[in-house]
């Protein structure tokens, strides 16, 4: 989904203008790749976005703050951990705009293990994916399996960073 926004706009009867219109994208592909250290103990994988606007404001170009939802998303596993990716409204916000209420992000990751057990973990992104400004954004996170007398999921370190386009084919 793709909008402009004509700030001004005078067209004189009789007289040719022309111009060029960007388009801006109205929503963000957005990729999660968590490395696990032993990704053969993963069965399954499911992934939830908190924060997430659900509605935009199509005359400014930006999103809505103020509702947000959490949105789910499947994950699928590699020989490396886990892949998933989603499609959400919005756009960076504009750095001038301080009277927004701020949007922060946290992913949490449902892993079934070999043995049967779920593990959830939480990665609080903050505000960064308001802080790119490309219409595709990786997410990686670092990911150890541990062993004691059940298994455990920890999560190390994650990042937040623009992509230059879609690292999958595959929207869900």
């Amino acid at each position: 989904m793709y909008g402009f926004v004509v700030d001004s706009l005078e067209i004189t009867p009789g007289q040719d203008k022309s111009g060029t219109l960007v388009l801006t994208p109205l929503v963000r592909h957005v990729t999660f790749t968590v490395q696990v250290d032993k990704p053969e103990e993963i069965k399954t994988c499911k992934g939830s976005l908190s924060g997430v606007s659900t509605s935009l404001n199509l005359s400014k170009r930006k999103v809505v703050t103020e509702a947000s939802t959490n949105v789910e998303f499947d994950m699928e596993t590699s020989d490396k951990g886990v892949n998933g990716d989603l499609i959400i409204l919005g756009t960076a916000l504009p750095k001038e705009e301080e009277e927004q209420k701020p949007v922060t992000n946290q992913v949490t990751i449902d892993f079934t293990l070999s043995d049967g057990s779920t593990v959830s973990a939480t990665a609080d992104l903050e505000d960064k994916l308001n802080e790119i400004d490309t219409p595709h954004v990786n997410v990686t996170i670092n990911a150890t399996v541990e062993k004691s007398p059940k298994f455990t999921i920890r999560l190390t370190n994650w990042e937040v960073v623009p992509a230059k386009r879609p690292q999958s084919n595959k929207i869900k």
